[in-house]
């Protein structure tokens, strides 16, 4: 028997943590390499990812929990401009990626694909659906994944 659409978001998100992981422990050198001079280094764009991954399991949290939820929505050069990310420790980053990413996974698997078409509002943004976030933690991964190497391969 063929995976549902869920099944399938499941393993391409376990693979997209798996493909991740690694990156955050690369050593100092690796990190402090950036795809061109003023962008962030790769251990400020791991950092971002993480804080990312802890936002969307924030939203999908809501949207399980919650009728109509307001979800939240960062602004993101505000983050970058306040928060630090040049100081920020990656190995920390990495913790709280995995255990966000974990948490997606676990309401993933454990809500029933219904859910999916649940509705909240995006501050500032407008309606967004669980399957919606869901299916999107996978591409801003996999976009990250991109980024990553485009960075690590940078002259």
């Amino acid at each position: 028997m063929e995976p549902g659409p869920r099944e399938t978001l499941v393993q391409l998100l376990r693979k997209l943590l798996d493909e991740t992981l690694p990156f955050f422990e690369l050593p100092e050198k690796h990190l402090r390499r950036f795809a061109a001079p003023g962008e962030p280094t790769l251990g400020e764009f791991l950092v971002f990812l993480s804080d990312w991954e802890a936002v969307y399991l924030q939203q999908l949290r809501q949207l399980a929990a919650e009728e109509r939820p307001l979800l939240f929505a960062p602004d993101p050069a505000a983050w970058t401009a306040k928060l630090d990310y040049p100081r920020r420790d990656v190995k920390l980053a990495k913790q709280q990626f995995e255990a966000a990413r974990r948490g997606v996974l676990e309401l993933a698997e454990r809500t029933e694909p219904g859910i999916d078409s649940k509705e909240g509002v995006l501050r500032g943004e407008g309606p967004r659906k669980f399957g919606q976030i869901l299916s999107q933690v996978a591409v801003k991964n996999a976009a990250a994944l991109k980024q990553v190497r485009e960075i690590l391969s940078a002259p």
